[in-house]
């Protein structure tokens, strides 16, 4: 059974553009807009994909492509199937299993800290949360016109829970996520947008 629960907050902007959309029972789409993205071109992209069902991330990517999407945005996809989670994400929204983060971010700072050979991903990870390039991401929603992207398969067990979180989100809580084995959505004092999506397989 899979049980869904979902946090979304405008902080101090003056738009939100973080969203998330459940395309099927297994197949979840989330998105964090740059600043000069509007929530009109977001809004309008997410309804044309509401529009089309989708057996896998394949037909979805397929649907994606033909829309061509002129804005810019850090986007994940993510599909459920049984015993396994494959997914595909551009920028920096991250992904956890079972408090174990199981993405890199698409930023320069994260690119940086990984050409030194010096951290493992876990200190990397943490580090990001104050290095000054956290921001500058270098792939987007973009790279799926490019054919810039891979798809990423991983087994999981039941129970399992997978928590998808926007860089407003884990800026604030990736340190409690990491220490949890059980850890639980809150609503944050952010000043960025934040979005959080946790997925319960039992």
């Amino acid at each position: 059974m899979i049980s869904i629960k979902f946090l979304n907050g405008q902080g101090e902007r003056a738009s939100n553009l973080d969203f998330f959309y459940q395309l099927s029972e297994q197949i979840f789409v989330i998105l964090d807009g740059y600043e000069e993205t509007t929530e009109k071109d977001i809004t309008q992209f997410c309804e044309q994909l509401a529009l089309i069902s989708y057996k896998d991330l394949e037909s979805l990517i397929a649907t994606i492509k033909e829309l061509d999407p002129s804005f810019k945005s850090s986007i994940t996809l993510l599909e459920i199937r049984e015993n396994e989670i494959r997914y595909l994400y551009l920028g920096d929204i991250r992904i956890y299993v079972n408090s174990k983060l199981v993405t890199k971010d698409h930023s320069y700072a994260w690119k940086i800290l990984e050409r030194t050979n010096c951290f493992s991903s876990e200190i990397i990870a943490r580090k990001c949360l104050t290095h000054k390039y956290r921001n500058q991401i270098y792939k987007s929603i973009q790279n799926i016109r490019t054919d810039g992207y891979e798809i990423m398969e991983m087994k999981i067990e039941t129970p399992s829970h997978i928590l998808v979180c926007t860089d407003g989100y884990w800026m604030l809580e990736h340190k409690k996520i990491i220490a949890s084995d059980n850890y639980s959505l809150k609503e944050l004092p952010s000043k960025d947008n934040y979005s959080a999506i946790l997925i319960s397989i039992t």
